[in-house]
């Protein structure tokens, strides 16, 4: 078997890096509604779930706030949909993931009628900010105007107050709004993209004012808004509008502080979806080049925030139910989906994106409008981990919070990607992946010389687990020699304690 090197670069190709927030998933309200109650969810099954959860070590997670939820009431607080989310973000806060709540299904923000017939002015001027320009229309500012969106922001705060105050401290993120820029997506309600990314800053900054007036329940002496981190985007490439436009607006007027204006996102939010097969929708064409231009966007538009990846997945796009399924099989089941989820894994930090949610953790058996997404099985399947939970496990425990992305290398076939972390004390981990058909020897140089790393396998011959290799010692110029399976991957570590 012929060998073939790869040499690793000293750094990421990001000019921004931030310590990473780990591999994560979105946690769903669904097991702990109808969905889920009508399965026979019982003790037993919810402490198996808990368990494979917390063996994944989860890091940046997604909650969703569903609609007509309201936490300043008793009646509001004792709703099903309600005790469904403390739930869920219980589950979450014992697997030890950190959280963003999204503001999900809550349009309009106000009467649609009303909204239709706001005058906006300077509807057509596009290059904001402008000082000497009128953003807004009186009806969205004035005390006695449309009071809706600035109430639905002072709700939303309230439901991030009331989960920290329940101790659910893993709740340190929130985002308004998912997919602001979808092709299904409108919350100005004119039909105009421009004239919504003027009523999302708005949005932003209702929820940022409510959020400065509350004392955190951790910490009273601060305020809630110390406590949470405003993510603002979860874009598609392009939808009603493309990603871009979005960075750009969102860059220029809800980050960049300026008089009268505070800086009202802490980061930014982008999701990535592939096809499983070749071509520009397919893998890893359409992931690769969501990424680098990504990092070509945020380069050019001098962003120095965090970038977070808060849905991503392989599926077939007119599979109905999604993801779909390929040779029989569920998409979500199949090694072939498994190693697409690391190689996006792999390359998404080396660009800059510092916590990944997965969509999406767990399925229930009634699809609850989610289809029949998730890493961890149903309850009915007794929580049954996919190669695609391996995966992401995997990563978890061989980067720990706070690492960075520290340099790709790739092979001159294509097939065959190589990137590295580096964590505190001079630690570091490395994942070697091999997309090809057959299984490669590879050379990697770059390493640290004369020191020993663990070793762990997965899919060596066809067995989508993970599996302990004898440990590799690199030489004196840092190059030691494995063997990558076909399909497969190798990763390197000098955690000395990599549990799998």
């Amino acid at each position: 078997m012929a060998v073939e090197t790869i040499r690793l670069a000293r750094r990421a190709p990001a000019s921004v890096l931030h310590p990473m927030d780990g591999f994560g998933a979105q946690f769903n309200t669904n097991l702990f509604t109808s969905a889920g109650r009508d399965q026979h969810v019982g003790p037993h099954q919810l402490q198996q779930l808990r368990s494979t959860i917390t063996k994944l070590k989860p890091g940046h997670s997604r909650v969703f706030i569903r609609r007509g939820m309201r936490a300043d009431t008793t009646r509001g607080q004792s709703a099903p949909e309600f005790l469904a989310l403390m739930d869920t973000i219980e589950l979450a806060q014992r697997a030890g993931a950190n959280v963003n709540l999204t503001w999900w299904g809550q349009g309009p923000y106000a009467d649609e009628g009303k909204l239709r017939t706001l005058v906006w002015p300077n509807r057509t001027h596009h290059d904001w900010p402008n000082p000497n320009l009128q953003k807004w229309p009186k009806a969205l500012t004035d005390p006695d105007g449309l009071k809706a969106p600035k109430v639905m922001m002072e709700r939303f705060a309230g439901i991030l107050e009331e989960a920290r105050s329940r101790g659910f401290d893993c709740v340190r993120y929130a985002t308004i709004q998912n997919e602001v820029n979808g092709s299904g997506t409108d919350i100005a309600k004119h039909k105009d993209p421009f004239l919504s990314m003027r009523f999302y800053e708005l949005l932003y900054r209702h929820l940022d004012t409510a959020l400065k007036a509350a004392p955190d329940p951790k910490n009273p002496s601060r305020t809630l808004r110390s406590a949470i981190r405003l993510v603002a985007g979860d874009l598609v490439e392009k939808g009603n509008s493309r990603q871009d436009l979005w960075l750009k607006y969102m860059h220029a007027n809800m980050d960049l502080p300026r008089p009268g204006f505070p800086s009202v996102v802490d980061a930014y939010s982008i999701h990535v979806y592939w096809e499983p097969g070749p071509g520009p929708q397919g893998f890893p064409r359409k992931l690769e080049a969501r990424l680098t231009n990504l990092e070509r966007t945020v380069r050019s538009l001098g962003i120095k925030k965090p970038i977070y990846v808060t849905e991503y997945g392989v599926r077939l796009l007119r599979a109905k139910p999604r993801p779909g399924k390929l040779g029989g099989q569920r998409l979500e089941q199949t090694a072939q989906a498994a190693l697409q989820h690391a190689w996006f894994n792999a390359l998404a930090p080396q660009f800059g994106c510092v916590g990944l949610a997965k969509w999406v953790l767990y399925r229930t058996d009634k699809t609850a409008g989610f289809g029949h997404w998730g890493m961890v099985d149903a309850p009915a399947a007794e929580f049954k981990r996919t190669p695609t939970y391996r995966i992401t496990r995997l990563f978890n425990h061989l980067i720990g919070p706070g690492w960075k992305a520290a340099g790709l290398g790739r092979g001159a076939g294509g097939t065959l990607l190589a990137s590295r972390f580096a964590g505190p004390n001079q630690q570091e981990s490395v994942v070697v992946l091999n997309r090809g058909v057959r299984a490669q020897q590879v050379r990697v140089e770059g390493l640290k010389s004369q020191t020993t790393y663990v070793a762990v396998v997965w899919n060596q011959n066809g067995d989508p687990t993970l599996q302990p290799l004898p440990k590799v010692v690199a030489d004196a110029r840092g190059a030691a020699t494995i063997t990558v399976p076909q399909h497969g991957l190798v990763a390197l570590s000098t955690r000395r304690h990599l549990k799998l």
